[in-house]
């Protein structure tokens, strides 16, 4: 389905695609499934942003842990600590 969509197709190129691979849809089931492809897409980019904003902003606070832990070891190392 996504391939035909790409391709942009016709409704009777699609169907036509569809059925040279197996898939034997109505005209009905062709839109019905081509508004679940596009609804599925208006929805991909919300779940990426999201995990990845979570991934980002852990992978940050690690990236401070560590920035203070190794400032720490550097101010104990040095002798005029001023």
């Amino acid at each position: 389905m996504i391939e035909s969509m790409c391709l942009h197709l016709s409704e009777k190129e699609s169907l036509q695609y569809l059925k040279d691979r197996g898939f034997i849809v109505s005209r009905a089931e062709l839109y019905r499934l081509k508004n679940e492809v596009k609804e599925s897409t208006n929805e991909c980019p919300n779940l990426i942003a999201s995990k990845e904003f979570f991934t980002q902003h852990m992978e940050r606070i690690d990236t401070l842990r560590v920035i203070l832990k190794e400032m720490w070891v550097n101010y104990h190392i040095e002798n005029n600590r001023y």
